[in-house]
């Protein structure tokens, strides 16, 4: 069974943590480019996610209007799904032809791995400054000589399990964010359906967005 812990680094002093990377297109001024694209989530000033893309070959007319806000970007799509929104911010190398631009989601949680299609077993999110709490269920949390209390709050959404829980780390970003304000990583969550059977990602939109 794989361990429930969190996917990616929240720990290091780093306020971005990369989520994932894949082909990304863009459409400017009715002109589609494709290159590289990346899924962020970015703790400064407050915690959201963000897509990021960079492209080759855009004419300079092009990246120059992004720029100044005078191009029509009418779409940005990572990993072949749309992602309605809006740019945030742009640039690039006009002697390469390089182009890059900050893409804010309209709406979110977002599919930026697989689409509503996707066949899932389980799903594990991340909660950033979510509220204190203690559980009905504990366990302990074993590594080396050291070991933490976990607390469990365990919910039912429609057809599935959801599991919040704490996590190592939990006390300590309660104690540094009232110290020191910010987002911090405070628990992580699993939802899966109470009949062990797949679900795919529109279900898991629905139910985070309950």
């Amino acid at each position: 069974m794989q361990k429930f812990e969190p996917l990616f680094d929240f720990f290091s002093d780093n306020s971005i943590i990369l989520i994932h990377k894949s082909n990304a297109d863009v459409c400017v001024n009715k002109t589609s480019y494709s290159g590289d694209g990346e899924v962020r989530l970015e703790l400064l000033p407050k915690a959201s996610i963000y897509l990021y893309g960079y492209f080759h070959d855009v004419p300079v007319k092009d990246a120059l209007e992004s720029f100044m806000g005078q191009a029509n970007i009418s779409s940005f799509s990572i990993n072949g799904q749309e992602i309605e929104g809006f740019k945030l911010s742009s640039g690039g190398d006009a002697n390469s032809q390089e182009y890059n631009l900050k893409w804010c989601p309209k709406s979110k949680p977002i599919n930026g791995i697989g689409n509503e299609t996707t066949q899932i077993s389980y799903l594990v999110f991340h909660l950033v400054n979510f509220v204190d709490f203690s559980g009905a269920r504990k366990s302990i949390d074993q590594n080396g000589s050291s070991s933490h209390a976990i607390e469990h709050m365990d919910l039912v959404c429609d057809e599935r399990n959801v599991e919040i829980k704490s996590i190592p780390s939990t006390r300590e970003s309660f104690k540094t964010r009232k110290e020191k304000g910010g987002y911090r990583l405070t628990h992580i969550g699993k939802i899966k359906k109470n009949d062990k059977t797949l679900f795919i990602g529109k279900d898991a939109n629905d139910c985070l967005n309950v």
